[in-house]
Protein backbone atom coordinates (compact mmCIF):
# COMPACT_ATOMS: atom_id res chain seq x y z
CA UNK A 1 0.00 0.00 0.00
CA UNK A 2 1.29 3.41 -0.25
CA UNK A 3 1.46 4.19 3.36
CA UNK A 4 3.89 1.92 3.34
CA UNK A 5 6.08 3.43 0.76
CA UNK A 6 4.90 7.08 2.61
CA UNK A 7 6.93 5.66 5.75
CA UNK A 8 9.66 3.90 3.79
CA UNK A 9 10.23 7.34 2.05
CA UNK A 10 9.75 9.59 5.36
CA UNK A 11 11.99 7.63 7.28
CA UNK A 12 14.83 8.16 4.60
CA UNK A 13 14.43 11.88 3.95
CA UNK A 14 14.94 12.15 8.09
CA UNK A 15 18.31 10.11 7.44
CA UNK A 16 18.69 12.94 5.02
CA UNK A 17 19.31 11.28 2.19
CA UNK A 18 17.35 13.58 -0.22
CA UNK A 19 18.69 11.93 -3.80
CA UNK A 20 17.96 8.64 -2.26
CA UNK A 21 14.06 9.64 -1.70
CA UNK A 22 14.26 11.06 -5.42
CA UNK A 23 15.35 8.05 -6.77
CA UNK A 24 12.87 6.01 -5.00
CA UNK A 25 9.84 8.38 -6.04
CA UNK A 26 10.98 7.83 -10.27
CA UNK A 27 11.28 4.28 -9.58
CA UNK A 28 7.77 4.11 -8.03
CA UNK A 29 6.44 6.00 -10.77
CA UNK A 30 8.10 3.58 -13.31
CA UNK A 31 6.44 0.79 -11.77
CA UNK A 32 2.99 2.40 -12.02
CA UNK A 33 2.60 3.34 -8.26
CA UNK A 34 0.65 6.01 -7.71
CA UNK A 35 1.53 8.51 -5.23
CA UNK A 36 -0.72 10.16 -2.75
CA UNK A 37 -0.69 13.73 -1.72
CA UNK A 38 1.95 12.15 1.67
CA UNK A 39 4.48 10.63 -0.84
CA UNK A 40 4.11 13.98 -3.27
CA UNK A 41 5.26 16.18 -0.15
CA UNK A 42 8.13 14.48 0.89
CA UNK A 43 9.29 14.21 -2.51
CA UNK A 44 8.45 18.49 -2.23
CA UNK A 45 10.69 18.43 0.84
CA UNK A 46 13.74 16.78 -0.70
CA UNK A 47 13.53 18.75 -4.08
CA UNK A 48 13.07 21.76 -1.65
CA UNK A 49 16.56 20.65 0.34
CA UNK A 50 18.15 20.02 -2.41
CA UNK A 51 17.94 23.37 -3.89
CA UNK A 52 15.98 21.95 -6.30
CA UNK A 53 13.02 24.57 -6.07
CA UNK A 54 11.71 24.19 -9.40
CA UNK A 55 11.36 20.62 -9.01
CA UNK A 56 9.42 20.83 -5.81
CA UNK A 57 6.98 23.70 -7.76
CA UNK A 58 6.54 20.92 -10.32
CA UNK A 59 5.16 18.80 -7.86
CA UNK A 60 2.87 20.95 -6.72
CA UNK A 61 1.32 21.49 -10.30
CA UNK A 62 1.48 16.96 -10.14
CA UNK A 63 -0.63 17.30 -6.95
CA UNK A 64 -3.06 19.72 -8.58
CA UNK A 65 -3.08 17.63 -11.95
CA UNK A 66 -4.28 14.65 -10.35
CA UNK A 67 -6.78 16.35 -8.24
CA UNK A 68 -4.86 16.41 -4.79
CA UNK A 69 -5.82 19.75 -2.44
CA UNK A 70 -2.31 20.90 -1.55
CA UNK A 71 -2.54 20.96 2.72
CA UNK A 72 -0.46 23.12 4.73
CA UNK A 73 2.18 20.95 4.67
CA UNK A 74 2.68 21.03 1.14
CA UNK A 75 2.18 25.07 0.74
CA UNK A 76 4.43 25.63 3.69
CA UNK A 77 6.93 23.00 2.48
CA UNK A 78 7.25 25.51 -0.53
CA UNK A 79 7.87 28.49 1.35
CA UNK A 80 10.22 26.81 3.81
CA UNK A 81 12.02 25.78 0.37
CA UNK A 82 12.23 29.65 -1.36
CA UNK A 83 13.40 30.77 2.11
CA UNK A 84 16.00 27.81 2.34
CA UNK A 85 17.35 28.95 -1.18
CA UNK A 86 17.01 32.94 -0.55
CA UNK A 87 14.16 33.71 -2.33
CA UNK A 88 12.11 35.51 0.63
CA UNK A 89 10.69 37.82 -1.68
CA UNK A 90 9.11 35.13 -3.93
CA UNK A 91 7.86 32.99 -0.22
CA UNK A 92 5.81 36.37 0.21
CA UNK A 93 4.64 36.36 -3.21
CA UNK A 94 3.58 32.99 -3.10
CA UNK A 95 1.57 33.36 0.22
CA UNK A 96 -0.05 36.62 -1.32
CA UNK A 97 -1.03 34.45 -3.99
CA UNK A 98 -2.59 31.89 -1.87
CA UNK A 99 -4.38 34.01 -0.15
CA UNK A 100 -5.82 35.46 -3.11
CA UNK A 101 -6.79 31.62 -3.89
CA UNK A 102 -8.37 31.17 -1.03
CA UNK A 103 -5.83 28.89 1.10
CA UNK A 104 -5.21 29.10 4.92
CA UNK A 105 -1.90 28.83 6.80
CA UNK A 106 -1.42 27.84 9.85
CA UNK A 107 1.11 29.13 12.63
CA UNK A 108 3.77 26.55 11.28
CA UNK A 109 3.39 28.26 8.01
CA UNK A 110 3.94 31.72 9.17
CA UNK A 111 6.37 31.11 11.57
CA UNK A 112 8.46 29.92 8.55
CA UNK A 113 7.90 32.84 6.66
CA UNK A 114 8.55 34.83 9.42
CA UNK A 115 11.49 33.38 10.17
CA UNK A 116 12.77 33.48 6.53
CA UNK A 117 11.92 37.06 6.54
CA UNK A 118 14.09 37.74 10.06
CA UNK A 119 17.10 35.76 8.30
CA UNK A 120 17.35 38.35 5.37
CA UNK A 121 17.65 41.20 8.28
CA UNK A 122 14.11 42.54 7.86
CA UNK A 123 12.88 42.61 11.02
CA UNK A 124 10.87 45.73 9.95
CA UNK A 125 8.58 43.39 7.33
CA UNK A 126 8.82 40.35 9.60
CA UNK A 127 6.73 42.93 12.54
CA UNK A 128 4.21 44.21 9.77
CA UNK A 129 3.64 40.36 9.07
CA UNK A 130 2.76 39.21 12.64
CA UNK A 131 0.61 42.71 13.01
CA UNK A 132 -1.06 41.43 9.39
CA UNK A 133 -1.55 37.86 10.53
CA UNK A 134 -2.86 38.91 14.15
CA UNK A 135 -6.43 37.55 14.54
CA UNK A 136 -7.16 37.57 10.92
CA UNK A 137 -5.51 34.62 9.30
CA UNK A 138 -4.09 32.99 12.19
CA UNK A 139 -3.60 33.50 16.08
CA UNK A 140 0.37 34.26 16.70
CA UNK A 141 2.36 32.38 18.82
CA UNK A 142 5.29 32.14 20.94
CA UNK A 143 7.34 30.65 18.18
CA UNK A 144 6.84 33.75 15.58
CA UNK A 145 7.31 36.40 18.62
CA UNK A 146 10.60 34.39 19.53
CA UNK A 147 11.65 34.32 15.61
CA UNK A 148 11.50 38.61 15.66
CA UNK A 149 13.18 38.83 19.38
CA UNK A 150 15.92 37.00 19.00
CA UNK A 151 16.37 39.15 15.68
CA UNK A 152 15.55 42.29 16.56
CA UNK A 153 18.21 41.57 19.94
CA UNK A 154 20.28 39.97 17.41
CA UNK A 155 20.88 43.46 15.85
CA UNK A 156 21.61 45.36 19.41
CA UNK A 157 17.35 46.77 18.93
CA UNK A 158 16.70 45.20 22.70
CA UNK A 159 14.63 48.08 23.21
CA UNK A 160 12.33 46.83 20.63
CA UNK A 161 12.66 43.44 21.27
CA UNK A 162 11.61 44.07 25.03
CA UNK A 163 8.04 45.83 23.65
CA UNK A 164 7.56 43.10 21.59
CA UNK A 165 7.82 41.25 24.13
CA UNK A 166 5.39 43.15 26.21
CA UNK A 167 2.78 42.98 23.87
CA UNK A 168 3.27 39.48 23.58
CA UNK A 169 2.39 39.08 27.55
CA UNK A 170 -0.50 41.32 27.03
CA UNK A 171 -1.85 38.83 24.54
CA UNK A 172 -1.74 36.12 26.95
CA UNK A 173 1.20 34.54 24.81
CA UNK A 174 3.53 32.72 27.40
CA UNK A 175 6.89 33.54 27.28
CA UNK A 176 9.64 30.67 27.52
CA UNK A 177 12.96 29.28 27.34
CA UNK A 178 14.27 31.10 24.51
CA UNK A 179 12.33 34.51 24.84
CA UNK A 180 14.25 34.74 27.74
CA UNK A 181 17.59 34.25 26.65
CA UNK A 182 17.00 35.96 23.40
CA UNK A 183 17.10 39.05 25.81
CA UNK A 184 19.27 37.98 27.76
CA UNK A 185 21.64 37.48 24.95
CA UNK A 186 20.56 41.01 23.67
Amino acid sequence: PIIQFGKILGSIMKMKHYPTVVFLSKQMELKAIVPNLVTLNILINCFCHLGQINLAFSVLSKILKWGYQPDTVTLTTLIKGLCLKGQVKKALHFHDKLLAQGFRLDQVSYGTLINGVCKIGETRAAIQLLRRIDGRLTEPNVVMYNTIIDCLCKRKLVSEACNLFSEMSVKGISANVVTYSAIIHG
